[in-house]
């Protein structure tokens, strides 16, 4: 297959403004947690219920570093907005561990090949909590269709 070349070269551009973007945009919420002194990043930190190691871990990932858990929830059908509304503390917690996830590459293959929905109990963190999260959707529609 060939490709022209100037579409090569728009592929190559596209691709390298999203890189430049996205690490423009971590650099800037890096400088400003960078800005915070300690006992402010502390107060953060508590607010969003986890250390001020595990906050500074989570904003160096950057901006769309718990994008998977949202997705994954929508390959099962559960909208992550109402899992928020339903127990935003665990939400919290899911969108963190998501963001601290060592399996960031098998989960991005697996949600771009639609197999996630099948996959994620053998390797995700919050395989336990997503099951609750489908258990209470479930609840939910057989409650709205038994009234």
């Amino acid at each position: 297959m060939n490709i022209p070349l100037a579409a090569a070269h728009t592929v190559v551009e596209t691709l390298t403004a999203w890189w430049r973007d996205q690490r423009r945009r971590t650099t800037e919420i890096l400088d400003e947690a960078a800005a915070l002194n300690y006992h402010d990043l502390e107060g953060v930190a508590a607010d969003c219920g986890i250390s001020p190691y595990q906050l500074v871990h989570i904003i160096s990932a950057g901006p769309q570093a718990n994008d998977e858990i949202g997705e994954i929830l929508r390959a099962l059908n559960v909208e992550p907005a109402a899992v928020d509304a339903a127990d935003h503390e665990n939400y919290r917690k899911m969108q963190i561990a998501c963001a601290r996830c060592g399996s960031k590459t098998l989960c991005r293959s697996l949600l771009d090949s639609g197999d996630a929905a099948s996959s994620y109990g053998a390797f995700c963190p919050n395989a336990e909590r997503i099951k609750q999260a489908v258990i209470g959707e479930l609840r939910a529609v057989h409650e709205r269709l038994s009234n």
